[in-house]
């Protein structure tokens, strides 16, 4: 049986409405593809809330939504190696968000091509070109790349490396964070200081590695136990509640960007 051709996704999540300009986002895409050699063409979708470039052997297609997308959906993500902001902000910037969009790179569907390492390459190169490049202009709070299931938050995703490669501290410099984080704990930020220690500690111990992966709540509720039982009974309801969902390339993202997970009878659809 052949393998089933390789697609690449990400969901940005906005805080505000996007603007609309798509003149300009179009402009912008062209200049992304064309660094690739790859001829561009926007094809109709008939509905403004999809975006769909046609590459030659790959499709781009960009799905705005304006609601919210499922918290439950990101609950169990990994988080970047070296994370800049605290379990609680991602948290919060989880369950405030209003709109995203949904960016997916794939082959163009109808075609019978046999692997090739440097198309998915190039797949995946776009995807976090256009990614990375509507989280600069739309200044996104939260993004959620699927290939290897990692929740970021907008400035994290800007400093991270291609294809979310970032610089792991060196433990001299983990330990210095530490006690730098230890020295600013007191009684009126004392939940959020310990849980910034905490996180800086985990990373120095490589419990962000990709292998051993721990949920956002599960790594605030070992930290905030003895300190905000209340909390804990909320986390563990949210937990029970997002155990079975499924996310990255086969998640249900929400009614607007429903069916994008089955990309080729999509692309099908509209071609």
């Amino acid at each position: 049986m052949d393998a089933k051709p390789v697609t690449f996704e990400s969901s940005l999540l906005f805080g505000a409405p996007v603007t609309n300009d798509a003149t300009r986002l179009v402009e912008d895409l062209t200049t992304i593809f064309e660094a690739h050699d790859l001829p561009s063409k926007r094809i109709d979708t008939r509905d403004p809330s999809y975006l769909l470039f046609d590459c030659g052997e790959i499709q781009v297609l960009l799905a705005a939504c304006d609601r919210p997308l499922e918290v439950s959906h990101f609950l169990d993500a990994a988080r970047p190696p070296a994370a800049m902001l605290q379990e609680t902000q991602i948290l919060a910037r989880l369950t405030s968000h209003t709109h995203s969009i949904t960016v997916l790179v794939a082959e163009r569907p109808g075609q019978d091509l046999p692997q090739c390492d440097a198309r998915d390459e190039t797949k995946e190169a776009l995807c976090w070109q256009v990614t990375e490049y509507l989280n600069e202009a739309e200044d996104a709070a939260l993004v959620f790349w699927c290939e290897d299931d990692t929740l970021y938050a907008g400035e994290e995703f800007k400093r991270a490396g291609l294809f979310g490669v970032a610089q792991l501290p060196t433990l001299d410099d983990g330990i210095d964070a530490i006690r730098a984080a230890e020295q600013r704990v007191d009684e009126k930020h004392g939940i959020e200081a310990r849980a910034m220690t905490y996180i800086q500690t985990q990373i120095v111990q490589g419990a962000h590695r990709t292998s051993e992966r721990v949920s956002v709540l599960d790594r605030m509720s070992a930290e905030i136990e003895r300190i905000a039982p209340p909390a804990l009974a909320a986390i563990e309801m949210a937990k029970r509640n997002g155990q079975n969902m499924m996310r990255g390339a086969t998640m249900a993202c929400s009614t607007a960007a429903a069916g994008i997970c089955t990309m080729p009878l999509i692309l099908q659809a509209i071609t």
